[in-house]
């Protein structure tokens, strides 16, 4: 009769812990969107006629979000269904404001809470006082329903349960084919441990029932703002960095005694009226062989240039892999006049540099001097000019845009 009642009461717990989701209504917005019943018919015909209780823009906007443009059903079940399992699985999900819709009498208002039994067993006591011990895992806020019936011996001295180091239930001297029952609930994760002591020599035999019922958790909605990645195609306008060779020249310088020609010349660098120059460098080379060896290196170079490859990495200030041919010659003077306060790299040396300059800069950047002093031999100038420019163009492309987007996070709490 007893173990009746002990059952009797997990029931009466159960169903005192049972309410309505209609109960949490003013943790939500006050939109509505919150389940009134519980287990109610999950049909075509009850999802729909909720839903065509609803305005006309509600009810296009839930056309849209089920992709059914001239549906008249707003039936999924195999949706419905794998939302539900996943509140069940995980605790929580989270869905679309308009999908509350759909969902909102259809989502149990508990979390489902087992009752767990951890012993139902008989079991020998010891005898001369050492003690028989059992040992069970509980959670927080478990309710902890237990019975103990002797049933041989005259008197079992003591029986106890421990929740961690707090003793939360004793009992001494329980007489033959008396029994004792309770509860109480765990108060944190933590062992439960039955200590059963008989004293005497003869021992005894213990009926032991012990189960745990878990917390049941009430259903909470809350409308939250998440951020939601979408990708789209935009136009958007592209900036590119291009460089190109403004001058290739060849000079000749004649010799100072020779009078059918010059053993000095003069050359402005400037450029024409470029929109967006925001770079320019030179290179310089004062023999035949210094042309040779930079033809050399455009061959095993990246951009078949070497004064281009040096250019960039000095816009950019990235690690310099391509090194200019340097030019050597006493008999041959070079002077180089700025005419700007354009900034110089710092990698930049006597016969080859590159700048950076800006719109509000003069387009005559520079004026060189080559001065051949020899009086015998004549020499050979070779001059490139490189510039560095932004140019604009419009594109279609994808682009990842994130926006706003208010949800509802459905959870057991």
């Amino acid at each position: 009769m007893k173990i009746k009642l002990l059952f009797f009461g997990i029931v009466m717990i159960f169903s005192e812990s049972c309410s309505l989701l209609s109960g949490v209504k003013d943790e939500v917005d006050p939109t509505g969107l919150l389940p009134k019943a519980l287990n109610k018919p999950l049909t075509e015909k009850t999802v729909t006629d909720a839903a065509l209780k609803y305005s006309p823009n509600v009810l296009d906007s839930l056309k849209t979000f089920l992709s059914k443009e001239q549906s008249t059903t707003y039936y999924d079940e195999e949706h419905m269904d794998s939302v539900r399992q996943v509140l069940i699985d995980s605790g929580s999900v989270k869905v679309n404001m308009i999908e509350g819709i759909l969902l909102k009498d259809y989502l149990p208002s508990e979390e489902k809470s087992d009752t767990i039994y951890l012993a139902n067993l008989f079991s020998e006591t010891d005898t001369k006082g050492n003690p028989i011990s059992f040992q069970y895992e509980v959670k927080k806020n478990d309710l902890i329903l237990f019975s103990f019936e002797n049933i041989k011996s005259k008197n079992i001295q003591s029986l106890e349960l421990i929740e961690g180091n707090q003793i939360r239930y004793q009992f001494s001297n329980l007489g033959r084919n008396k029994n004792v029952e309770g509860s109480f609930r765990a108060i944190s994760d933590n062992l439960l441990i039955l200590n059963i002591v008989k004293k005497g020599f003869f021992s005894s035999n213990v009926k032991i029932q012990i189960a745990r019922v878990p917390q049941r958790k009430k259903l909470s909605i809350v409308r939250e703002i998440d951020t939601v990645k979408t990708k789209r195609m935009v136009f958007e306008q592209v900036v590119d960095t291009l460089f190109t060779i403004s001058e290739d020249k060849h000079y000749t310088l004649k010799p100072a005694l020779d009078i059918t020609g010059n053993n000095e010349i003069k050359v402005p660098i400037s450029f024409a009226a470029t929109k967006n120059l925001i770079g320019w460098g030179y290179w310089i080379g004062l023999e035949k062989k210094d042309q040779e060896n930079f033809e050399t290196l455009a061959d095993l170079d990246p951009n078949k240039n070497p004064l281009i490859t040096f250019a960039y990495t000095e816009l950019n200030r990235k690690k310099i892999e391509t090194f200019l041919p340097e030019s050597e010659n006493d008999e041959v003077e070079i002077d180089f006049y700025p005419v700007t306060k354009d900034s110089i790299s710092i990698n930049s040396k006597p016969f080859y540099a590159f700048f950076t300059t800006d719109s509000l800069s003069s387009l005559t950047k520079a004026n060189l001097s080559f001065i051949n002093n020899s009086k015998l031999n004549g020499h050979e100038i070779y001059l490139r000019v490189v510039q560095a420019y932004l140019a604009f163009s419009n594109q279609e492309i994808e682009k990842e845009l994130y926006k706003p987007q208010f949800r509802l996070n459905i959870k057991y709490e």
